[in-house]
């Protein structure tokens, strides 16, 4: 009888230890939370949006270049603009100025911010991007935004977001259709124009 004890108690034991490697090998670890950046600063408070009719410039092509402080992943691109329209957000290599990936994204309701989902990018860490978005959609050349803090020490770039860092604005005025932006102007490198929008998911 003490043997039969013996050899349950060591059953009961064995049993409780492969319940515990089971609970340790199906919880992963949890995925780190998503980051907008460009929401982010709106939503901090400390930046205002300031609509802007820029048909003198003839449209053109508004965003920012940044990099990743971690590693990660680019899942959705967006903007937030202030009139309804479906537009064209692109994501470029900065170093290449080659297209990596773009989006039609339908903004249904003025100022509202819209995310579309796309083919997942791996981003490494310090390497830079692109974001931007064509203020011509549907042929019709559309109003954009301007962020800045509303003072007059304005954005200050680099300017570290979470696990991003903007590191300058860049557009290209008067072009209608996507176009890589392939220069600055230094008269306004404390704005944020568009706005374009992605969401970044470090490793």
């Amino acid at each position: 009888m003490k043997t039969l004890s013996i050899w349950a108690l060591a059953l009961c034991l064995a049993v409780s230890g492969c319940k515990k490697d089971d609970e340790t090998t199906t919880n992963p670890t949890p995925a780190k939370p998503a980051e907008n950046p460009t929401a982010k600063l709106v939503e901090t408070g400390s930046y205002k949006l300031v609509s802007l009719d820029f048909s003198s410039y003839k449209g053109g092509e508004y965003g920012y270049v940044f990099s990743a402080n971690a590693d990660g992943k680019i899942t959705q691109l967006g903007c937030q603009m202030p009139e309804t329209g479906v537009y064209t957000v692109s994501l470029w290599d900065d170093n290449a100025g080659k297209l990596v990936r773009q989006k039609t994204v339908e903004q249904t309701a003025p100022a509202k911010a819209t995310l579309a989902t796309i083919d997942e990018l791996v981003v490494s860490k310090d390497k830079r991007y692109v974001v931007t978005v064509n203020l011509t959609a549907g042929g019709i050349l559309k109003k954009v935004y301007r962020l800045d803090s509303g003072t007059a020490t304005l954005i200050t770039y680099p300017k570290v977001v979470g696990n991003v860092l903007l590191v300058a604005p860049k557009y290209k005025y008067a072009v209608s259709t996507p176009t890589y932006p392939d220069g600055t102007d230094q008269l306004t490198n404390t704005f944020i124009f568009g706005i374009p929008d992605f969401t970044f998911i470090p490793n």
